[in-house]
């Protein structure tokens, strides 16, 4: 068991403080095409769960509070607790969606099970879908959860990646790593 830093207990605590007050951590991906079905999104969702233990983790609290909260492996861990399928209601306009993620995001992740969950918003219009991913401040921040999303895709094949500096007037190099079809377009140039 890790215990969580002073920082990290503080957000549980903000939460705790508060029942209005969600401290998720959400992104939305907008994705031509059809949504992927079951097996595919296993298949992409067993890769970052190899890669990141904290996924199959969750906090655990002592008694009275004797000492800080710990992250400890979730021994009934179940990823169909974490995979949420809805359909937007005609037209499933971005009005539509944005309704939809604005519940999503203030609805507190369960602290008996690891803090993240993945929806996936079917019925879009203009034949796409959306993925809705939230995961607890006390397991992403802004750095480690676009880690996070890239640790689901494969490396780039073919020429060697190129870097630059983080300086958002360069010509920043977008790298193509071998992700499923469906994760390939929601990606966006800087």
């Amino acid at each position: 068991m890790t215990h969580l830093g002073p920082l990290d207990i503080g957000f549980l605590e903000l939460e705790d403080s508060d029942p209005h007050i969600s401290l998720a951590i959400g992104v939305v991906a907008i994705i031509a095409g059809p949504a992927p079905n079951q097996q595919e999104l296993r298949i992409w969702l067993d890769r970052g769960l190899e890669s990141h233990a904290r996924l199959r983790q969750r906090v655990r609290r002592t008694p009275l509070d004797v000492s800080g909260p710990a992250w400890e492996d979730d021994p009934h861990f179940a990823l169909a607790h974490h995979i949420r399928r809805t359909a937007l209601p005609e037209p499933g306009g971005e009005p539509q969606l944005r309704e939809l993620v604005a519940t999503e995001i203030t609805e507190r992740l369960d602290r008996d099970h690891p803090l993240w969950r993945i929806t996936i918003v079917e019925h879009l219009a203009g034949d796409r879908w959306a993925m809705i991913v939230r995961a607890h401040h006390t397991m992403v921040d802004g750095i480690s959860g676009i880690t996070l999303l890239e640790s689901f895709c494969d490396g780039p094949t073919g020429a060697a990646e190129r870097t630059a500096p983080w300086d958002s007037s360069a010509d920043m190099p977008w790298r193509e790593p071998n992700c499923p079809r469906w994760t390939r377009s929601a990606r966006r140039r800087a």
